[in-house]
């Protein structure tokens, strides 16, 4: 078959198909959100394309591609940008265990690279539904249709971006010194990367450390961001599953008004926490809205001590109060509705 007729059967091909894998690009990304959010990884984002008709056409165009048709496979693309190598590897091993992957076409460019380049680094991933999804009749329609999945870091994502062949400023031959330059940004990368990894990892580690020293009683840990949510989700677990607290943290807030309130260690804390307050929250606080651990800990710091809470702590960050609190600090023999006459406060 002549190169013309060969693209011009690739593009009739690609017109009379691209509805079908307009669906699948979809349904695998909605996969792969689903899988993702199931399996607790940590993720940036997940997004999907189909190939446009004139980059398909330029692929095809290529001499290697003798039979476009069926050697090209990235009709239909999903990418997931992760924060961490190590989490690009989780949702690499997710991939290969929750699709039909071709080993044959699947790479890690990084591995590509050898030891003694640097570039461009990325998991890609290429295979179809599976046996399973395929039995489904919804899915019938996408037997044998294969589509390729993108793994990468935030970093090795921009890296990719720039050597992108669109971004003009960065394709072709460079002179030798911002070639050198760019060759060494993208190595840079690479470090800070690994880097991002490691630190990653030793605060996964941390968290353990603290969990166990809780575990044992010793809570004199001193209170920053990653002991306190190790604490709380430990000390709380109980609303955790009841799914009345999110684990968020709600930023640098928390740490503040704690502060604020003299309260700097893990054995502080533990020591305002009033007796049989996770029962009660659960009693009182409306399960179709669940707040944060800052939600609760700042009940805890106003039955705790309200006339420091607002004097000291409070700063005016919020005003409104849920009107299961008002009933949670009567619990506590708290005279909550004189300090939302005293500071303004509403009743939600």
């Amino acid at each position: 078959m002549g190169s013309t007729s060969r693209i011009e059967s690739a593009l009739a091909w690609y017109d009379s198909n691209k509805d079908k894998y307009e669906a699948l690009r979809k349904r695998v990304g909605n996969i792969l959100e689903e899988v993702l959010g199931a399996k607790g990884i940590n993720y940036h984002s997940v997004t999907s394309r189909l190939k446009p008709r004139e980059s398909y056409q330029k692929k095809a165009s290529q001499a290697k591609y003798s039979d476009p048709i069926t050697q090209i496979m990235d009709v239909a693309g999903a990418r997931v940008i992760t924060y961490t190598e190590s989490d690009a590897k989780s949702v690499e091993r997710i991939v290969r265990d929750g699709f039909d992957i071709n080993p044959s076409y699947s790479i890690d460019k990084a591995k590509e690279l050898g030891v003694n380049k640097v570039g461009y680094r990325s998991i890609h991933c290429v295979g179809t539904l599976g046996r399973d999804r395929l039995s489904l009749p919804e899915n019938k329609v996408f037997e044998n249709a294969c589509f390729e999945i993108q793994i990468r870091t935030i970093l090795q994502h921009s890296w990719a971006e720039f050597e992108h062949d669109r971004n003009y400023k960065f394709k072709g031959v460079l002179p030798r010194d911002l070639g050198r330059r760019l060759k060494i940004l993208a190595g840079t990368l690479e470090l800070v990367d690994r880097e991002f990894d490691s630190i990653a990892k030793e605060i996964d580690n941390y968290s353990k450390t603290v969990e166990k020293e809780a575990e044992i009683g010793n809570l004199s840990i001193p209170l920053n961001s990653t002991s306190l949510a190790a604490f709380l989700n430990r000390r709380f677990k109980s609303l955790v599953k009841l799914g009345m607290q999110s684990p968020e943290m709600g930023g640098t807030a928390a740490i503040g008004e704690l502060r604020r309130m003299g309260i700097k260690t893990l054995q502080d804390l533990e020591n305002v926490i009033p007796d049989h307050f996770a029962e009660n929250e659960a009693k009182y606080m409306p399960r179709q809205f669940p707040s944060s651990f800052l939600g609760l800990l700042r009940d805890i710091m106003i039955i705790h001590d309200p006339v420091k809470y607002f004097t000291k702590a409070w700063k005016r960050r919020w005003t409104g109060i849920n009107s299961g609190f008002v009933s949670l600090c009567k619990e506590y023999n708290v005279d909550i509705e004189k300090y939302i006459k005293e500071y303004d406060l509403e009743v939600l």
